[in-house]
This record gives structure tokens, sequence and C-alpha cells, in this order.
């Protein structure tokens, strides 16, 4: 469920969080988002969706559960989806900067 999703349906819950804070802030949709958020002090939809995934997998590795513990020792975690796709959420590479 976490990591069943398109490009495209990511792309519309993101505008759908971004449409929702200049509704509840009376801003225009015209307003940039990244002085919104800058303005406001709040995370960015990829930054909230990068530190829920992160939280998510630390409790799941640090559970006590018999059932979790197994799994998590198994390939099942290290190849399911949801592991592919927290890899490329939280541990994303940077951008290089080689030609400034």
């Amino acid at each position: 469920v976490w990591s069943n999703h398109s490009a495209a349906a990511l792309q519309r819950v993101r505008v759908a969080f971004h449409d929702a804070l200049k509704i509840m802030t009376s801003q225009p949709r015209s307003t940039s988002n990244s002085w919104l958020f800058a303005l406001l002090r709040l995370d960015t939809f990829d930054a909230r969706r990068r530190k829920l995934t992160h939280s998510f997998a630390t409790r799941l590795l640090a559970s006590e559960n018999d059932i979790v513990r197994a799994l998590a020792c198994s390939d099942a975690v290290s190849t399911s989806t949801f592991w592919s796709n927290y890899c490329k959420v939280v541990h994303r590479p940077r951008a290089r900067r080689d030609a400034m």
C-alpha cells in the first residue's frame, strides 16, 4: 500500500498538498510554493514524505514483534517495493555541483 502508486498519482497528491496550504493561508494559487513554505517555516510535501517514511522504517526495524523481526532479517524487506522506494526517498543522492 505504501509504495503502490504511480508518479502521476504522487504528483496529484503533492499539488493537492500545496493547494490545501494556500487555501488555509488565504493565498492565491499563483503564490510561489517555495516562498510560502519558507515564510511559514513548514516542511514541503517531499520533506514531510521523507520524514514520515524514515520514521516508519525506523520503527519497523526497531520492532520487538517476532514476526516483524523475522521478516526484517529475511530478503523480503530488502527486495520489497517499500524498501526500494525508501532508499530512493530517504537516501537519494545529492545533485552534483561541478560546473559552478
